[in-house]
């Protein structure tokens, strides 16, 4: 991509060029598609809600908050399943990954007042 352009629409195209009777129906999933320039450093990287380490992971993931957080804490495989859910109501959260295959997971964190997901990975 050239960031000398304005880019504001992507197109996706799930099982491109196969035939629908052939791939069989099926759901996808994707959120925080984002268009943006170079990352000039690390920090530009960390949410200033949370942090989540270490990602990729062999063993657990760790989430920390700056607050007391209060989230519904959901993990969800890459096909959209629920495979863990929990609460966090304090600065430190533990997800474990023991029994997952490595891969990408995707974990959504919602209260009140907003809903967010990140992707996890376990190598």
């Amino acid at each position: 991509l050239s960031m000398g352009w304005t880019y504001n629409m992507a197109s996706i195209f799930f099982n491109f060029a196969t035939a629908g009777s052939i791939s069989g129906e099926q759901t996808y999933y994707f959120d925080d598609i984002n268009f943006g320039g170079i990352i000039s450093s690390t920090n530009e990287l960390l949410n200033p809600k949370y942090l989540v380490y270490p990602n990729p992971t062999i063993n657990d993931w760790n989430v920390t908050f700056n607050t007391n957080s209060n989230y519904k804490v959901a993990l969800f495989d890459f096909k959209g399943q629920l495979l863990y859910q929990t609460f966090a109501d304090q600065y430190l959260l533990k997800l474990p990954s023991n029994n997952l295959s490595p891969g990408v997971y995707f974990c959504r964190f919602s209260n009140e007042s907003e809903v967010f997901t990140i992707k996890l990975v376990k190598e």
